[in-house]
């Protein structure tokens, strides 16, 4: 009977409620208020021993414990404080990742500029190189026809 309502504490105490309904049922059924089902093997028997051994434990420590609902606020208050300078210091770093994004962004938006206008110049120069081979195209002939116009003069 002791079992039973030592199982029947557990609940009230917070321990795991599948743990608590092994305990009782495997309580009840040792103290002879319930039939054992003929499907339930031995495996079923120990498990429900054992829920019940750890839920007896559980009682136990919680029995045990001197934890006054003030210390439990306490705790709680401590964890909700750690918990909220994790947010702020979270939303600081969140805010620096986003400046130096930012900042990035305008670094490749100056780099995709900068990159233009090397195309823009690059054409240009392509240019200019090709006016200069033209012309030393021309001066090439020009002087090919001054030799030969000086060749027949002189012959």
């Amino acid at each position: 009977m002791a079992a039973i309502k030592a199982a029947h504490k557990c609940g009230e105490k917070g321990a795991h409620s599948d743990a608590c309904e092994s305990a009782r049922y495997g309580a009840e059924t040792m103290a002879g208020d319930k039939e054992i089902e003929p499907k339930q093997d031995l495996d079923s028997l120990l498990r429900d021993n054992a829920l019940l051994s750890r839920a007896e434990t559980k009682i136990a420590s919680a029995e045990d414990s001197s934890f006054t609902l003030g210390d439990i606020m306490v705790a709680i208050q401590s964890v909700k404080t750690a918990m909220e300078t994790k947010i702020d210091s979270t939303a600081s770093e969140v805010t620096l990742v986003r400046s130096d994004l930012q900042n990035m962004g305008t670094r490749m938006k100056e780099a995709e500029e900068t990159t233009a206008a090397l195309k823009t110049d690059m054409k240009e120069i392509q240019a200019q190189i090709r006016d200069l081979q033209a012309t030393a195209k021309n001066m090439t002939l020009w002087l090919e026809n001054y030799e030969a116009r000086s060749r027949r003069i002189n012959i």
